[in-house]
């Protein structure tokens, strides 16, 4: 933006100027006035310990301050059912305390049997840890065999 020559008349610090690449030009009387006003706001926020980043109408930036984006909020999944409610659906069908080779069916009811087995699998995982189980999906019912 500016060459040396106008970097020592705004007597401008080097640490503060990001590097852009542009055409030199002269300064106009307004330039140089804009450049005192932004040096001794540099100089007041520096002596009162301030963070701060300026930008110039030419685009130049002057401070240490980091800037970053701001997160957008997460937006709640869309979800096919309500909270819990394939689980209250299933629950009074698992057994438990199952012993290792026993098995139980789970009706689907008016779900589609495939998330019906989704959910179980969720639920035997936590019971009874991975690879412990199998299950089957036959017609409108899902079969639960204990492995492990």
């Amino acid at each position: 933006m500016y060459d040396k020559a106008q970097r020592d008349l705004f007597n401008l610090p080097y640490s503060y100027r990001e590097e852009r690449p542009s055409v030199t030009r002269e300064a106009s009387p307004v330039d140089v006035i804009n450049m005192q006003f932004i040096n001794g706001a540099m100089r007041m926020l520096e002596k009162a310990g301030a963070s701060f980043k300026i930008q110039d109408k030419y685009g130049a930036l002057y401070g240490t301050l980091v800037i970053t984006e701001v997160k957008k909020p997460r937006k709640k999944r869309v979800t096919r059912y309500k909270r819990g409610e394939l689980v209250n659906f299933y629950m009074p069908f698992v057994e438990k305390d199952t012993p290792v080779g026993g098995q139980f069916f789970v009706p689907a009811g008016n779900y589609p049997p495939e998330h019906v087995r989704s959910a179980l699998c969720s639920t035997l995982s936590g019971l009874w840890g991975l690879k412990s189980y199998t299950t089957t999906v036959d017609n409108d019912l899902v079969l639960v065999t204990r492995l492990k």
